[in-house]
């Protein structure tokens, strides 16, 4: 009996109330010129009051590669990526927020670096909707050191990470911090990582400032939480 084909990429998607940003984040990963068939998209529903869980249940019928998980907010996005991650079977994994949406040829791009170079992590260049983003992270393409190059610049969690490394340091994202827990998930998987390149003659991620101002969860950030995930990330880095 031939072994099942395990995904090249587990599409992790964390939503909360996120729509109707949602159908543009669903259907440009239905779009991937890397085709469905080599991904799996599990994407958790936290508990929201919008139509996002329906939304997720219509696409997850028409595709068999995704997988939805319903459950209880959870009040922060930590919670249901972990969730996801614990289900993932992917050589890599991507997280997607709900909000966002690929630029069509992303996923195989990152993909074809990633082989092509033996990367941990591949970073793929961000466009700002609204809002800013660090370009020198993307300047180049190339394989890059964490030490010399500017990719510590680039902190959100949208990145092509393998994951055994994920698994081998049981790297996950901290549920007591609101903000910053991706910048803590990125700075550990930064750290566990042996080589790393960037996509940076393509626009693989676009992240948006929604109107409302809202982003998987609806609480603004408090002063006292900026400092604890900045703490967090330091300590990190000091060990």
């Amino acid at each position: 009996m031939p072994h099942e084909r395990l995904p090249d990429i587990s599409v992790i998607i964390a939503a909360y109330n996120a729509m109707p940003y949602l159908t543009e984040c669903l259907d440009s990963v239905a779009g991937q010129t890397l085709g469905m068939a080599r991904l799996e998209i599990i994407a958790v529903d936290d508990g929201s009051t919008d139509g996002t869980g329906a939304e997720l249940d219509r696409f997850a019928a028409l595709h068999p590669q995704v997988r939805v998980v319903h459950q209880a907010n959870s009040g922060g996005p930590g919670g249901p990526r972990n969730r996801a991650l614990d289900l993932a079977r992917g050589r890599f994994v991507f997280a997607l927020d709900a909000d966002d949406y690929l630029g069509p040829e992303a996923l195989e791009r990152l993909l074809t670096m990633a082989d092509a170079q033996g990367s941990d992590i591949v970073l793929g260049r961000h466009v700002g909707l609204g809002r800013t983003v660090s370009e020198k992270a993307y300047r180049h393409t190339e394989v890059a050191d964490l030490y010399t190059s500017e990719v510590y610049r680039s902190l959100h969690v949208a990145k092509l990470i393998r994951r055994q490394i994920i698994e081998a340091d049981r790297i996950r994202f901290p549920v007591d911090l609101w903000y910053g827990e991706d910048q803590v998930f990125v700075t550990a998987a930064y750290l566990a990582a042996g080589t790393i390149s960037v996509v940076g003659d393509y626009d693989c991620y676009y992240l948006r400032l929604r109107e409302d101002g809202q982003n998987i969860t609806s609480r603004s950030r408090t002063a006292d939480e900026t400092v604890r995930h900045i703490e967090r990330v330091m300590a990190l880095v000091a060990e």
